[in-house]
């Protein structure tokens, strides 16, 4: 589990001075401990598992179980506040004690282009 943090903030390490040198974006910087602090985590270290209720059988939210069998973490309570697709990746994010899942998928409709 930690070595595929340590990749995938490496991947975004790459690609932010990729940027720079490409005169795309600024000289990426080290966060520092305080503000909002984010990880991307990829489809091998999380999983959705629903949370059903027991007298109706109906899916009332989600838990976000992060980590491997071998290294949990932790688990994150989440509400999906539309359907969704499991997504390659996520990224979680914590400011001001609060916490945050974000992520995105492709859901089979075609993006309209410009004429």
């Amino acid at each position: 589990m930690p070595g595929v943090v340590l990749r995938n903030g490496a991947v975004l390490w790459k690609q932010a001075y990729g940027r720079y040198f490409s005169k795309l974006g600024g000289r990426p910087v080290i966060h520092q401990r305080h503000g909002k602090q984010s990880v991307w985590l990829t489809s091998e270290v999380f999983k959705f598992v629903p949370v059903v209720a027991t007298d109706t059988g109906e899916i009332t939210g989600y838990q976000l179980h992060i980590g491997t069998r071998k290294f949990p973490v932790g688990v994150l309570a989440f509400k999906a506040h539309k359907d969704f697709k499991i997504p390659a990746s996520l990224h979680i994010s914590i400011h001001s004690g609060r916490w945050h899942v974000s992520f995105n998928y492709d859901d089979g409709i075609q993006e309209p282009t410009e004429n």
